[in-house]
């Protein structure tokens, strides 16, 4: 039997490229960044060149960072950041104001979010006197600091991007801050890529396909996965919902779209659950009961 061996970086690079729809790629640029890895690489002749630019380190942990400096529940001294935190700051800063002024103290906090070197040996006593240390994290000031935070993040690696890569590649997207959907639409609108490629297992979920498709590529194999996103399970109908507080309807457009419109949040599930990141929790199909109008619901069972 013969072993082979590939790194944590090497298997994010793999999956990326061998996931595309134009795989196998001669030439383009990938972009790995999670909680550890934050760099850029140019892709060469199918892989036999890759070139390596970092550009953070730990941007995810950077990222998260800013939670747990809001959250009174987070100790001063903090080994080690939960990567439940990045998920929450990307809702909050869909709160921000961005016509509000940008404090100086917001700059502050976030500047020494990038900064300071041992980001996972959160150090928020340095930030005491601040008036984001244990704030609360669903507030006006902390909402703005995070979308600064995010826009800082983003803006240091557009700059990298146009320094070491060259324009006009594909570029493929890996690690966790590849589920950050507002980055991705940024990275497609830059203008520095011809497209933007985020496979759905874009964190570490993916890292045994890109261990494989290393593996595969060493042993001579194609470099190129042929897969599809609806490789989940099947809908499992396990569940009878309350009936005091929902109601089997037939399907109607008409009542799905005004359920909607009234302020609803519809989950439709139908056929095969996609297997990605944003699929690890069970799903609930429920048509929510807001404005009056009741719906289903059924729990969908992990497999």
């Amino acid at each position: 039997m013969r072993y082979l061996h590939t790194s944590h970086e090497r298997s994010h690079i793999y999956m990326s490229t061998a996931m595309a729809p134009q795989a196998p790629l001669d030439e383009c640029a990938v972009l790995t960044w999670e909680g550890m890895l934050g760099s850029f690489y140019h892709w060469r002749k199918g892989g036999a060149e890759i070139d390596s630019f970092p550009v953070l380190d730990r941007p995810g942990q950077r990222y998260a960072a800013l939670f747990s400096i809001a959250n009174p529940e987070i100790p001063d001294r903090a080994r080690t950041l939960s990567n439940t935190q990045a998920g929450k700051l990307m809702a909050l800063a869909g709160y921000a104001d961005l016509n509000a002024p940008l404090s100086a103290e917001v700059v502050r906090v976030v500047d020494w979010i990038l900064e300071v070197p041992p980001i996972h040996l959160l150090d928020k006593g340095a930030l005491r006197d601040s008036p984001l240390h244990n704030a609360g994290v669903h507030t006006p000031l902390m909402h703005r600091a995070a979308a600064h935070l995010s826009d800082r993040l983003f803006d240091i690696y557009l700059t990298a991007a146009r320094r070491h890569l060259p324009p006009g590649l594909p570029l493929m997207i890996s690690g966790g801050c590849g589920l950050n959907c507002e980055w991705n639409r940024r990275w497609a609108e830059c203008g520095h890529f011809t497209d933007v490629f985020v496979p759905p297992c874009t964190n570490d979920t993916g890292c045994a396909i890109g261990a494989a498709l290393d593996a595969q590529l060493t042993l001579g194999g194609p470099q190129r996965l042929e897969w599809d996103v609806y490789t989940g399970p099947d809908f499992i109908a396990d569940f009878v919902p309350d009936s005091t507080a929902w109601e089997r309807v037939p399907l109607d457009h008409d009542l799905l779209s005004k359920t909607i419109t009234d302020g609803a949040v519809v989950a439709w599930v139908q056929g095969r659950r996609d297997r990605s990141a944003r699929a690890r929790a069970p799903l609930a199909a429920r048509v929510s009961s807001a404005g009056g109008v009741e719906g289903s619901a059924q729990r969908h069972q992990e497999a």
